[in-house]
């Protein structure tokens, strides 16, 4: 059986995955489109699968990194299950973000709770720039 400390990191993932990404996604439209990527990525890690390759999946914005790691984890435990030779999903950890590690450690736990192969890339932070533009930007918008 799972240890407490496994329960603990699984039920944390699925909330923090699941539940607290739909109450974020208010407008049905932003909830279908969270539908049809997770849909294309499938197919397209299914493909992946068959051509024997993997497929790095990476966010560029941390607005989006919510749904990116609800992505990931479903696709990993979906498609990184053992007996492959190698991973089929990976996931991108952007070490500058304040919640980096948290995350990583969460999704960490969750993959051994579940019994699948954890993956990832693990980067320092190539959209710094990017993200202190749109921080500027927003609160320019809120002045």
């Amino acid at each position: 059986g799972a240890t407490a400390a496994e329960a603990e990191a699984e039920a944390e993932a699925e909330g923090s995955s699941a539940e607290t990404l739909m109450a974020l996604l208010d407008d049905p439209a932003d909830r279908d489109l969270l539908a049809r990527s997770l849909e294309n990525m499938r197919e397209l890690c299914g493909t992946a699968r068959e051509c024997g390759i993997s497929l790095l999946l990476d966010a560029e914005q941390s607005h989006r990194q919510p749904a990116i790691d609800y992505i990931a984890r479903e696709l990993m435990h979906e498609f990184n299950q053992g007996g492959a030779p190698q991973p089929t999903i990976y996931q991108t950890f952007q070490m500058y973000m304040r919640d980096a590690n948290y995350r990583l450690e969460r999704d960490l736990r969750y993959a051994k709770a579940k019994g699948f192969m954890f993956a990832c890339k693990v980067v320092r932070g190539a959209y710094m720039e990017a993200e202190a533009e749109r921080v500027a930007e927003l609160s320019r918008m809120a002045a």
